[in-house]
């Protein structure tokens, strides 16, 4: 009886033998995981007259949305010297300091986790080839002229708006505003520059 039992135990070992392939299963290897995109440091800021860096860092940090747009309004107006105006041409846009302009789209970058800023959205000017205002205007959700008061709902490259007198603006202004952003965000090496179309060498004809 003893054999018997023997016996079977030995077949059933060589059924699941075969059954498994004659070797035990290997756990698959884990996939590793991804790195995470590059981030910036948390910004350090300090206020300065009528320039109020710190209110809109605690704006950003409290979720404040709409708040922190409408004083990003008014800090970059008062950076063209047009505040009292309540527009930026391109000229004006020139006169913005560069490391003012650097630490509010750092702001907005930081706070949004990459999804506002204005390096953001000239990106996206130059993707439409810098020439098509309505397509950027979709892109952005500017077309509906109306605010969505979090980065995390609204799509990529919302907020802030333009900068305007009545606390911004999403009517694009022909493309004057997002043009010359672009332009100085490039100046200051914000973004990478536009590379310069090569020259098609010319033919030299002999003569015969």
């Amino acid at each position: 009886m003893k054999g018997l039992l023997r016996t079977g135990l030995m077949w059933g070992a060589i059924v699941a033998w075969s059954l498994t392939g004659g070797l035990p299963a290997q756990a698959k290897p884990k996939a590793k995981p991804s790195k995470p995109p590059a981030a910036i440091a948390e910004p350090v800021v300090t206020s300065k007259p009528d320039l109020d860096y710190e209110r809109l860092q605690l704006l950003m940090k409290s979720g404040e949305w709409s708040e922190a747009n409408r004083l990003t309004s008014n800090i970059v107006l008062t950076l063209g010297g047009q505040f009292e105006r309540g527009y930026l041409t391109f000229e004006d846009i020139k006169q913005i300091p560069c490391g003012d302009l650097r630490l509010v789209d750092n702001l907005w970058r930081y706070y949004s986790k990459g999804r506002s800023g204005y390096t953001v959205q000239a990106q996206i000017w130059r993707r439409q080839g810098e020439k098509n205002i309505e397509r950027f205007e979709d892109v952005t959700g500017w077309s509906a002229r109306k605010l969505i008061p979090d980065p995390k709902s609204a799509q990529i490259g919302h907020l802030p708006n333009r900068p305007a007198g009545s606390g911004g603006d999403f009517e694009a202004s022909e493309g004057a505003w997002i043009q010359g952003l672009t332009k100085q965000a490039e100046v200051c090496k914000m973004i990478p520059a536009k590379p310069v179309p090569k020259k098609k060498p010319v033919k030299v004809m002999k003569k015969s």
